[in-house]
């Protein structure tokens, strides 16, 4: 090989380490970019707490393609038996089950202060991956009073009991509520860097193959 073509196929590899660098950077957690995110997120504004009649649960849009890991709600429960609960597709207590989670400990009773009430459940276990724009549900089937905001805050989607839109708080007090949540995603690799990735380890194993003709 002549010396402008050793120079070039150096600058090329060069290049090609560079690209390769730079998409596993841009894949891999940060302290300020980790990859399990907060998505989406109702607040509590005006509550009221609301015996389940079950299924029972809320919508949501996905604002985040990845792994489903965690949801967290506003709710408390006396009884030691877990609080199971269903990961839905689609808005609504009719569509196809993709996994499910529970909460297995008793939760104390409600002692008037609600930013003691947010209790969370692991459902990394049950691989269910969300895309951003899709509709999903988590659903209980279990007994239990959680909380809802009458008010309702949250624009995509709907709280749900026994499979209607009704907030059943009290009979007089029906739609236009929603429950207090948060939902955590996984999120994968962004496609562009899985893409410069493969792209700079193909180019290099091209220079591999040259290197030895």
């Amino acid at each position: 090989m002549s010396r402008e073509g050793k120079i070039f196929g150096s600058k090329l590899a060069a290049a090609a380490c560079g690209l390769a660098l730079g998409a596993v950077f841009a894949m891999a957690p940060s302290a300020s970019n980790a990859y399990v995110k907060l998505d989406q997120i109702n607040q509590p504004g005006p509550t009221n707490a609301a015996p389940v009649a079950v299924p029972a649960g809320q919508s949501f849009v996905a604002g985040i393609t990845g792994q489903f890991v965690e949801f967290w709600y506003m709710g408390w429960s006396t009884s030691a038996d877990p609080i199971n609960f269903e990961i839905r597709d689609g808005a609504g207590p009719g569509g196809k089950v993709l996994g499910s989670g529970a909460v297995n400990a008793a939760f104390e009773a409600f002692t008037g202060n609600l930013s003691f009430s947010w209790k969370s459940v692991d459902v990394s276990s049950a691989n269910v991956n969300l895309v951003a724009g899709n509709s999903y549900t988590f659903l209980t089937t279990s007994p239990t009073t959680w909380y809802v905001n009458t008010g309702g805050g949250y624009a995509n989607g709907n709280y749900y009991d026994t499979g209607h839109t009704n907030c059943a708080v009290n009979a007089s007090s029906p739609g236009n509520c929603d429950m207090n949540f948060q939902t955590y995603v996984d999120q994968v690799p962004v496609p562009g860097s899985l893409a410069a990735l493969g792209g700079a380890l193909g180019l290099l194993g091209l220079l591999r193959l040259r290197r030895k003709g």
